[in-house]
């Protein structure tokens, strides 16, 4: 019985995770490098149909064009790919995967992925539609826009846990499944969401340069725009393959309080 609570009250060690997680990808460029040269086809049909990638570091309007949904659900993909590559070579040592497997892998992916979006958009809007008819001039006051801001971060620490389950579906582990990544992460929602947020931020902050850097050059020049798409997706990717370091140690984490 107290072994059992002790496993049930385990805590993630944050700043020791988060160590791990940047070290290893520090210490193992040539794994990011190979994976990110997936991101060739995404910069393949880029040049070739006008970098719709780039569109909305121009600071004009993107209208949505068939172009631009292929070049989203291209990085996409390779970006989802990047991770459960990354993530088998963390926990099995190894990229190695049939395609069947990494095919299934990559839907049950999306397939969560999606599920964790509706978990945190549809409360938020139910509660920010539920505030607004009981505070009819909330508006008025920006307190609807506080809500906006707060509600779907609380959520978003709320389902956290759900972040381990990507990594399982990396290496193919059935046991964990939404009751029991719950049960396993009990206590662990603000270690696990913000520890995967501090991964983020290095390359958010590069892009965030890059997109001002990318204004004041200009966006006329076909070479500059060759050279600006190949960094972005670099950095897009980069952002995947470090947050898959953190989802697969933390799956080790709680895997090996799991057994």
């Amino acid at each position: 019985m107290s072994k059992t609570l002790e496993k049930e009250v385990v805590k993630l060690p944050f700043i020791d995770t988060i160590k791990q997680s940047f070290l290893y990808f520090f210490e193992n460029l040539g794994l990011f490098v190979k994976l990110a040269s997936l991101g060739i086809v995404v910069v393949l049909f880029d040049m070739f149909s006008d970098f719709p990638t780039l569109c909305a570091m121009r600071g004009i309007e993107c209208p949505q064009s068939w172009q631009q949904s292929v070049s989203t659900l291209l990085l996409l993909l390779v970006s989802v790919s990047a991770i459960i590559m990354y993530c088998r070579n963390i926990i099995f040592k190894s990229t190695s995967m049939s395609w069947p497997s990494f095919v299934k892998a990559l839907l049950l992916y999306a397939l969560f992925s999606v599920f964790l979006v509706i978990l945190i958009v549809i409360p938020s809007i139910a509660v920010m539609f539920l505030y607004g008819m009981i505070i009819p001039g909330a508006g008025t006051h920006n307190l609807i826009e506080n809500v906006l801001l707060f509600v779907p971060l609380l959520i978003a620490i709320g389902v956290a846990p759900i972040f381990l389950i990507f990594p399982a579906i990396a290496v193919e582990d059935k046991s964990f499944g939404i009751r029991q990544v719950f049960a396993l992460a009990k206590g662990n929602h603000n270690r696990i969401f913000w520890g995967q947020f501090l991964m983020m931020v290095p390359c958010a902050i590069v892009i965030l340069i890059l997109n001002s850097l990318y204004k004041i050059i200009g966006v006329d020049n076909y070479l500059i725009n060759e050279f600006f798409i190949i960094v972005v997706i670099a950095f897009s990717l980069a952002d995947s393959c470090l947050k898959a370091s953190y989802y697969a140690y933390i799956y080790k984490f709680f895997k090996k309080n799991q057994e």
